[in-house]
């Protein structure tokens, strides 16, 4: 019987659940698009406290999350004077928090969020291992494998020191692990500390940083190179940065596409596409959609649909980005504490966005706010530049 070919075999396995075209598709260059998250909580911070952690590793966490704090700018209660409160309240050692005890800090502290930080968990664990590899005339080898693991679990409160109600209680946990092999010999494990420290920092950058503060995320999507109706050239020029540059060049592929005799619809689709990667990159998602479902119509494929449900999602991600920011120049502007605005939100029923009732902000403040996400690095010169644009046409 003649045997197949494992590369072979595999191509045929994808080819056969995806399709050919979109089988050599998926070898198309990607791009990276920028997407700017609101923070998990929904208000700013503008004062907190941090009440004394609980649990092993609990201190070596504060750190660096009050660290977090101070160099956003956020002004944060000395911990002496609080810890010294704590003290003379006889606050539970526990980490629970009671309403009143935390309503009386907060006479004392003045308004702002208590912030409670429990571990509940923090363990390493050694595990040696082997592994038997058969090299045929060779015999077998052996291969030692020692793996570290460490987790972290525990849980982030905030509490409104205006009322004393808990306001957000978020689990976080981080399991890292390394591991090391040799041959013929048991290597030395990975260091302990090393994967705690490494747990640490993920809850810290990657979980309490979501929560408070801004954040970006990076999407990878395909945008075509082919040679056929100029669309390398577009291509060209999005890997230089032109980005507007690009977009022109690939409303003149779609052109150059629909006036090339016997040209096959993928390839149009394909230009269609390149335009509305082109709008999404440039943060104009309502046309970068109606380029994707034109080429729905052309040329229907999983990474149409992929970049479809993308640009839906950075339309709604802006959307909450701006109202995140709108209500905080709004409490700004009142000068209301964020805690105590999201415990009256609650409270009342209501998400905290700005009242029916109110007037509409006019384009010079929809500028200056526009300016303030830029400066701010929550929006790109791209984008800002793209919307700026719109405001003066509106005016």
């Amino acid at each position: 019987m003649r045997r197949v070919p494992v590369l072979a075999a595999v191509l045929v396995l994808l080819v056969s659940n995806v399709g050919l075209a979109q089988f050599w598709d998926a070898f198309n260059p990607r791009v990276g698009v920028s997407l700017v998250h609101p923070p998990g909580y929904g208000q700013k911070l503008t004062r907190v406290a941090f009440a004394p952690a609980h649990g092993r590793c609990a201190s070596q966490l504060l750190d660096p999350v009050v660290a977090l704090f101070v160099d956003s700018g956020i002004e944060v209660v000395d911990r002496r004077h609080l810890e010294s409160l704590f003290g003379e309240r006889r606050f539970d050692p526990s980490g629970s928090v009671d309403a009143r005890q935390a309503a009386e800090l907060g006479r004392s502290l003045g308004p702002g969020a208590l912030l409670v930080l429990n571990v509940t968990r923090c363990e390493t664990e050694k595990k040696p291992g082997y592994r038997d590899q058969d090299d045929g005339e060779k015999g077998v080898r052996r291969y030692f494998i020692a793996t570290t693991k460490a987790e972290l679990k525990g849980s982030l409160q905030v509490v409104d020191l205006t009322t004393g109600r808990v306001l957000r209680a978020e689990p976080f946990e981080s399991l890292p692990s390394r591991q090391v092999e040799l041959e013929g010999r048991k290597p030395e494990f990975p260091a302990e500390n090393e994967l705690l420290d490494e747990a640490i920092a993920d809850v810290v950058n990657n979980q309490v940083r979501r929560l408070f503060f801004p954040w970006n995320e990076t999407l990878e999507l395909i945008y075509y190179d082919d040679s056929e109706c100029g669309m390398k050239h577009a291509h060209q020029l999005l890997k230089a940065g032109d980005t507007a540059g690009a977009l022109q060049q690939s409303l003149k592929a779609v052109e150059a596409c629909k006036a090339t005799p016997g040209i096959k619809p993928k390839y149009v689709g394909r230009a269609h596409y390149n335009v509305g990667m082109s709008y999404f990159l440039l943060g104009d998602y309502d046309r970068a959609l109606a380029s994707f479902e034109e080429t729905v119509r052309l040329n229907p494929g999983n990474i149409v649909a992929e970049a479809i449900a993308e640009c839906r999602r950075a339309r709604q991600t802006r959307a909450d980005l701006q109202q995140y920011e709108e209500r905080a120049n709004d409490e700004a502007g009142r000068g209301e504490p964020a805690a105590a605005s999201a415990a009256g939100a609650q409270g009342n029923g209501r998400s905290g966005a700005t009242s029916p009732g109110k007037p509409a902000a006019s384009p010079e403040e929809r500028l200056e706010r526009l300016k303030q996400l830029y400066t701010k690095g929550l929006i790109n010169k791209t984008e800002y530049e793209t919307k700026k644009a719109e405001i003066i046409r509106e005016m």
